[in-house]
């Protein structure tokens, strides 16, 4: 059921919550091909340079608990729309930085007011279309948003083989200012609570943690960007000690990730009629044998057929946990969808760190052993495989 007026085609919040996202959720990867800029520019050794990229994941993902609350008060499209020109201000603040421990402050700002997109999208998009397409677009717009990690990383080292890093922010401070500036005018008005601001907001959100279905699909969704950001900062440093790329090289490197990755928006028929635990289950199958060839990183051409199967693997268990929590948590999907994407960019910032201080092999092993976990846990999922596999009580109040 509708509870917002559409006032532009379907397939233009498509486009703008896609794009717009891709800017946005690709702020938290930019920094892993440019960290030998960053030590040069800042003059820092290579032990803190990863902060740069767990800082803002961090505060990202603190930013989802803060930013659901404050729709919930306020409106989804003001704070989406606030968020997004506060993030065109501080990505234009950051260019001008000279001192790393700021840099670091306003990374972490940026990570919050970032945060008001992702959860406020996903939560549109159950909104605004009929349940016949949500399960496309919600197929799409997690395509979009997992394609960031790669796509920012993509831009970013092209980027700075032309222009030094403090233009790049530039650049996203005007794309941000831009996407804002459009989906002001563009956007539904939604509906405002009457209900004061308070710490309750807060306790009904992980009250959400109640339902263990719920709590093993966040378990689960942890695992997801921890295991994809790990995995591309280590092989970076793989890719130029071992196999001396260039920057370039790098780039085309990166793009195989994206063949993976863009069967998510495919999979949505095999989600309705298979069951979401069961694709989870799937795709996580995958992308733990894939980890396990990584093993094999002698051989290039082995090398680029594990990243694109690795990717793909990810970009089934995503869509179909998003599918799945939409499902169990029922009238409370917007508060549900901040706690995924808060767990799942959590994880993401634990990845750079294992990334960068682990050599490669140990890093593989880990992160296997994280996924063979998962698999465990995804299993329980596919004992109740009904339209809504557990009723959530919450709130009594309600």
């Amino acid at each position: 059921m509708r509870s917002l007026t559409n006032k532009a085609p379907e397939w233009l919040y498509v486009f703008l919550f896609c794009t717009t996202g891709i800017s946005v959720v690709s702020q938290g990867f930019i920094m892993i091909p440019i960290e030998s800029q960053l030590i040069s520019h800042f003059q820092i050794s290579k032990d803190i340079a990863y902060l740069s990229s767990s800082v803002f994941s961090i505060f990202y993902a603190i930013g989802f608990l803060i930013s659901t609350p404050l729709s919930k008060r306020f409106g989804k499209k003001n704070i989406l729309v606030f968020g997004l020109f506060a993030l065109s201000f501080c990505t234009l603040t950051i260019g001008f930085c000279k001192i790393y421990n700021l840099f670091l402050f306003l990374r972490a700002l940026q990570g919050i007011v970032a945060a008001t997109f992702t959860p406020l999208a996903f939560a549109y998009a159950f909104e605004l279309f009929i349940p016949k397409h949500q399960g496309y677009v919600i197929g799409i717009l997690s395509t979009a948003f997992t394609m960031s990690s790669i796509l920012g990383q993509i831009f970013s080292n092209w980027f700075i083989s032309q222009y030094t890093f403090p233009i790049l922010f530039y650049l996203f401070a005007f794309i941000h200012l831009f996407y804002a500036t459009i989906l002001y005018f563009i956007l539904p008005t939604s509906i405002k609570s009457d209900r004061p601001l308070s710490i309750a907001y807060w306790f009904d959100m992980f009250k959400l943690f109640q339902n263990r279905y719920l709590a093993i699909c966040l378990a689960i969704t942890f695992t997801q960007f921890l295991s994809f950001v790990a995995i591309y900062s280590s092989l970076h440093h793989v890719l130029i000690k071992t196999y001396h790329l260039t920057s370039h090289e790098i780039v085309l490197f990166q793009c195989l990730g994206i063949i993976g990755m863009s069967i998510s928006p495919f999979i949505n028929n095999f989600i309705t009629r298979i069951g979401a635990p069961k694709m989870i289950t799937l795709g996580l199958i995958i992308t733990c044998t894939e980890i396990l060839l990584f093993l094999k990183e002698d051989n290039m051409y082995f090398l680029s057929i594990t990243t694109i199967v690795f990717a793909a693997g990810i970009s089934i268990v995503l869509p179909s946990i998003i599918f799945h929590i939409g499902q169990i948590s029922e009238e409370r999907k917007e508060v549900a969808m901040a706690l995924y994407t808060f767990t799942l960019f959590l994880g993401s910032s634990v990845g750079p760190y294992i990334g960068t201080k682990i050599i490669f092999k140990y890093v593989v092993l880990i992160i296997f052993s994280i996924l063979f976990l998962s698999i465990l846990m995804s299993l329980s999922l596919r004992k109740k495989q009904h339209y809504f596999y557990e009723k959530i009580q919450v709130n009594q109040n309600d």
